[in-house]
């Protein structure tokens, strides 16, 4: 008895439900034919209309006449556009013609209304001679063309931005598998310094072993105090944007010159980007040739940072060479005990990956110093050249150094991720 009473309830809950969308469907449908009855009467006055406006008899028209039919052509297109316009949303008034997220033939139906209304504004007659007063019309449909341009550097730049934080995300997952890999050999490096340690006393000339196992101990004991104070920076210094690596090489001259010009970098970005906020913020022609001037000058600061890099990099090879004659005394050493070559390998990767690195670093500087070359002697060229302009060709550069600069990150994460 319970079941029936059951499916009593649920038929009696669907038909209700049936009920309510009929009457839905009902009222929708109504609404409907109103509108289409309004449509119709729209459409029946617009034929009467242009039924009256049929050519006559007379084999040319008076120029009145002329000028009269061409602003009624104008107006019987606005009018067809609003009620193809009406038909779709539902709304006569068209208010926007760049809305994002609006379909695309509503878009199409408002850019056509723009159109004509500015045509409608812009052309006056004289008799039967049609005038066309540009300036109004530039006036009206200029914001269409500009709204496009900003729109392209936008998404330009957005793709840039997404393009860097997937970049960033690779390099966050490579350092994480480095230092992985690094403990990994850090262990294994330990063990069998331990066991060369024990086997001192059986070689011949002890004292010359001894050195050698000293000396390859430093080698990655330095790497590894290295990766501590870098950690323990970030850790007690959470809050802070901006974090340098600090690398510990054998020579600590080196890795205080590379501190110092990473810190350079850090900060000629920094003062780059206030540099063109102030010219995006810049209204006048004073403020903006005060901006440029001091664009010039961080240039001059860029070419300066670029050879103090070529010096620092000339360092780093010097170390890689003195590394290098290191791995092949180590090299010999472990042949001649007889020990595994799994750790030695391990380290020859890591010391041609700093080469690899170098290189890539010093083909990157050669590159940045040649477009700032470009861009110094294009500046030398044209002192008079005016604001605007400047302006617009600083900020098409800007953006396509940063598009340039996405691609290599990418291009050079991709081959660090192939190895």
């Amino acid at each position: 008895m319970q079941v029936s009473n059951y499916i009593l309830v649920a038929a009696l809950e669907v038909y209700l439900l049936l009920m309510l969308l009929c009457v839905f469907l009902l009222l929708y449908l109504r609404n409907q034919r109103k509108l289409i009855h309004r449509q119709q009467g729209k459409l029946r006055e617009l034929l009467a209309h242009q039924n009256k406006l049929a050519p006559s008899s007379h084999p040319t028209p008076a120029p009145a006449q002329k000028a009269n039919h061409y602003r009624e052509h104008l107006a019987r297109q606005l009018e067809i556009t609003r009620l193809q316009y009406q038909g779709i949303t539902g709304n006569s008034e068209i208010t926007a013609a760049q809305m994002p997220d609006a379909p695309m033939m509503q878009k199409i139906l408002a850019l056509r209304h723009q159109f004509l209304t500015a045509e409608e504004s812009a052309v006056s007659f004289e008799g039967d001679k049609p005038i066309v007063h540009w300036d109004s019309l530039e006036q009206q449909l200029a914001h269409l063309l500009a709204a496009q341009t900003d729109t392209d550097a936008l998404e330009t730049e957005l793709a840039n931005c997404k393009k860097r934080i997937e970049n960033l995300e690779k390099f966050k997952q490579l350092f994480f598998d480095l230092e992985q890999q690094w403990q990994e050999a850090q262990e294994n490096a330990q063990d069998y310094y331990q066991q060369l340690s024990d086997m001192a006393e059986s070689v011949e000339d002890k004292a010359y072993f001894t050195d050698l196992l000293d000396r390859y101990h430093n080698v990655y004991h330095d790497v590894h105090q290295g990766m501590l104070t870098g950690r323990q920076t970030l850790e007690k210094n959470p809050a802070v944007l901006y974090q340098t690596v600090r690398a510990t090489r054998t020579d600590p001259t080196i890795a205080n010159e590379i501190i110092k010009l990473r810190n350079v970098a850090v900060d000629q970005h920094r003062i780059i980007n206030q540099l063109q906020r102030k010219l995006e913020d810049a209204k006048t022609a004073e403020e903006k040739e005060l901006a440029i001037q001091d664009l010039q000058q961080q240039l001059q600061r860029q070419i300066r940072f670029v050879q103090e890099a070529e010096t620092c990099v000339k360092l780093i090879e010097d170390e890689l060479k003195n590394s290098q004659e290191k791995l092949h005394q180590q090299e010999f050493l472990l042949d001649k005990a007889q020990v595994t070559q799994e750790e030695n390998q391990r380290i020859k990767e890591l010391l041609h990956n700093f080469a690899f690195e170098s290189k890539t670093l010093m083909a990157s500087i050669i590159e940045l110093e040649q477009e700032n070359d470009k861009l110094k002697l294009a500046l030398s060229d044209n002192p008079n050249l005016q604001t605007g302009e400047a302006l617009k060709n600083l900020q098409a550069d800007h953006l396509i150094l940063q598009t340039q600069y996405a691609e290599l990150e990418e291009k050079y994460l991709h081959l660090k991720l192939k190895k």
